[in-house]
């Protein structure tokens, strides 16, 4: 079962006309956490850190 982390707060707006808002730090389970917006406000707990793109010169 995927688990996901959000990252940014929002609210998903399921196709039945309910909406289901999810905080910070929630964690996503199941079905909610495969739709597409859920990936694109959340993180895979299991996914290595991303490293930081270096800096340009100035």
């Amino acid at each position: 079962m995927a688990t996901r982390i959000v990252s940014k707060a929002f609210e998903l707006n399921k196709a039945d006309g309910t909406k289901v808002p999810f905080a910070v730090g929630d964690e996503v389970e199941g079905d909610l956490a495969e739709h597409w917006y859920v990936q694109h406000h959340s993180e895979d707990p299991k996914a290595k850190p991303k490293a930081k793109a270096e800096q340009p010169a100035q």
